[in-house]
This record gives C-alpha cells, structure tokens and sequence, in this order.
C-alpha cells in the first residue's frame, strides 16, 4: 500500500506523526498523552472461524469485547483471505460491515476491524500509519502498513492482519517504542521494508460511518498532502 494513498485522505487529523526517533510532525493534539485509556474486560471466550462467519456484522461487534479477540478476529480476516485468495491490490478502504460479509482486505481493512469490534467497549478508533522511508516532501512511491492501536493501563498495545507482526500487548510506554517493536518484527520478515516513520490517527474524525459504509473510503477524500518538518 502506498503512503500517499492514506495520508492523502488523513492531513487534516492526526493525533501525532513522528519519526521513530521521536522527531514530530504536523500534530493537531498536544501529545499521545491525550489518548485514552481503554477500560480491562476479564473476557476470554474465543470463536471459530464457523462461529465468525455466523455471526452478522453487528454480532460481531457485540460478541468481541477485547483486544485479544479483536486479534483472534483478524486471524479469521487474514485466513479467509488467504482461502478465497481474496486480497485488496491497495486501492480501497471498505467498511467493516462488508468486509465481514467477504470484502477483500488487506492491512487496512484489518485495523479498521478492529476498531470497529472494540467500538462499543471503550476503545477509541486509532490506527498507526508506519510508513518506510521519510514523511517530509514528497509522498509518492513510499509504503506503508497500518494497526489499530489503543492505550491500556497507560501503556499502549496494537492489533492487525499479521498476528506475529502486528499484535503487541498494551505495555509500551510510548508510542515511539510501540512504533519501533513493529517495525523490527517488519524487518525481520521482509528485508527490503524499513519503516521509520508514523502516523496515529483517529478514523472516526474521518471516516464516522467507517463501519456501515459501502464506498470506496480511499477515494472518499483527495486531498493533496504537503508535510514539511516543525
């Protein structure tokens, strides 16, 4: 997925973007400090891929209550896809209800999911844009990946389309550090992505219907984005 791609669509809300050494970027917010903590749900039930594919879209909303099931539902996401060999080439952000009913997804489509299951359960709609190369100047030809993100016990944690990858408990201090234990576990897996920049962004300032929408949300808003350094 190309950077330009999502952060197009993103300039005018974003919590905080910085490098991973901590340098920041066009932040509409004070600091991470501003977001809030998620209440802890003792809740360990796990569903089948069976039991997923059942439930309606607003089941699944109402059944999922925390992060590690959220992860578990994006196992069964990344499954499906891999099944039906049903993969988003980039150039969409679908809704959560007709990506539960078998849209093609990728990273995207994941984070939004996520967001959407733990919408009722006190999580804010947080993504984390990681991005390889440099935010400043041009966007064009640079890659990105994107995890839904939350705060925990003042510790942050994050959940996406690859378990090994992206799933990490809420007990990074800053997003910096979360930011950075993705990006290893990126490099390990594939040598040639090096992302050192990010993004976290709140999805319901851009997108409110993100979870019943049926349009193409990537093409919802063009906006041309300049993001020079502070």
């Amino acid at each position: 997925m190309l950077l330009s791609d999502i952060l197009r669509r993103f300039a005018a809300s974003a919590i905080v973007c910085a490098g991973l050494s901590g340098c920041a970027y066009f932040k509409n917010y004070d600091d991470a400090r501003q977001i809030q903590n998620a209440p802890v749900v003792d809740h360990h039930e796990f569903f089948t891929w069976e039991e997923y594919e059942r439930m309606s879209w607003n089941e699944a909303i109402e059944n999922i209550r925390t992060p590690r099931q959220a992860q578990s539902y994006c196992n069964f996401l990344m499954a499906r896809a891999l099944h039906n060999n049903n993969f988003d080439d980039g150039s969409h952000f679908y809704g959560f209800q007709i990506v539960h009913e078998g849209a093609p997804v990728d990273c995207s489509e994941a984070a939004y999911a996520a967001a959407a299951v733990l919408s009722d359960d006190g999580y804010e709609p947080l993504v984390m844009v990681l991005a390889e190369d440099t935010l400043a100047g041009s966007l064009f030809g640079n890659r990105a990946h994107i995890v839904f993100v939350y705060k925990q016990n003042d510790g942050f944690g994050s959940i996406g389309i690859r378990q090994r990858e992206d799933f990490n408990r809420p007990v990074f201090a800053t997003l910096d550090a979360l930011a950075k234990r993705i990006q290893q576990v990126q490099h390990q897996d594939n040598h040639d992505i090096l992302l050192t920049r990010y993004v976290v962004i709140n999805i319901g300032e851009n997108d409110p219907d993100y979870i019943t929408t049926d349009r193409n949300m990537q093409r919802a808003i063009e906006l041309d984005c300049e993001i020079e350094n502070e």
